[in-house]
């Protein structure tokens, strides 16, 4: 059987166990039991792990989940980029130069933590792919970016994925910029639209009309299309692992849900065992 269908099958049965849990039974999982093999299985194989997932679905909180359960680097996006102000001040101005910083930026963190702890286990919060196949499509499904501006984003992706893996082969090795696994978050469209207005980040709620309207539901509801479609969109660029995780049925992503913890740290260590088993 083809990995992925292995791995969404575990990621099922361990949902259906941790539904009949506790909080107490949860607790002593995590920490006792399911944490320490992580540990074991990211130390025996140095996997680089990125998170996938809508804005507001808690990708950097399973990426500090699974580093801390995982004794793990955690490697976050940098959300002070000042670029992201003026992105969402006007959308159709920035969008195309916004995912191509974005682009450079998640390479050269990549290779730069790389550098910085070889043949060592690696999460990140964010994934390459979604700046071109996600992001720049939506902007163009709302008229927000051109047709060319879509395709430029998705060439440059290719171009600097493809010259920074010959430059840096030495430390990128055979796997390239591509991690070993992919956490994919999910949600119906109004429980994540729900968490982006809970969170109430400022340059995502903008009120002043003349600072454009931040993050519309148009346009979330727009990124929502493009994520359900998502792993079948991937499979041009990306043919490895991916761990779904559902956020209508368990919290994976709430550090104050210990069941939400243990599905998400059970759930890739099942994974892990699939791929190096």
């Amino acid at each position: 059987m083809e990995i992925n269908k292995l791995i969404k099958e575990r990621t099922r049965e361990v949902e259906k166990e941790i539904s009949q849990m506790d909080q107490t039974q949860a607790m002593t999982s995590v920490f006792k039991e399911d944490s320490k093999i992580l540990v074991e299985i990211l130390k025996e194989n140095p996997t680089v792990i990125q998170v996938a997932g809508n804005i507001g679905l808690g990708k950097t909180t399973n990426a500090r989940i699974i580093g801390t359960f995982g004794k793990i680097e955690e490697v976050l996006e940098d959300d002070k980029n000042p670029l992201l102000e003026w992105y969402y001040e006007d959308m159709s101005g920035y969008g195309e130069i916004l995912q191509v910083d974005l682009i450079y930026q998640r390479f050269s963190q990549m290779i730069l933590n790389k550098q910085q702890y070889p043949n060592q286990s690696l999460i990140f919060d964010r994934t390459p792919y979604e700046d071109p196949l996600i992001f720049s499509k939506a902007l163009m499904e709302l008229d927000l970016m051109t047709k060319k501006s879509y395709n430029f984003c998705k060439d440059y992706f290719n171009m600097r994925k493809e010259r920074l893996e010959t430059i840096h082969r030495k430390i990128l090795g055979s796997k390239g910029l591509d991690p070993d696994l992919i956490i994919l978050l999910n949600s119906s469209e109004e429980k994540g639209w729900e968490q982006v207005l809970k969170r109430g980040r400022a340059i995502e709620n903008l009120e002043d009309a003349e600072k454009g309207v931040g993050l519309t539901p148009e346009f979330y509801h727009a990124l929502h299309c493009e994520y359900e479609n998502f792993a079948e969109t991937l499979k041009e660029y990306y043919t490895g692992p991916i761990v779904p995780l559902a956020q209508d049925s368990i919290e994976v992503s709430d550090l104050s849900n210990t069941k939400g913890m243990l599905c998400a740290v059970r759930s890739v260590k099942e994974a892990l065992k699939i791929i190096y088993d």
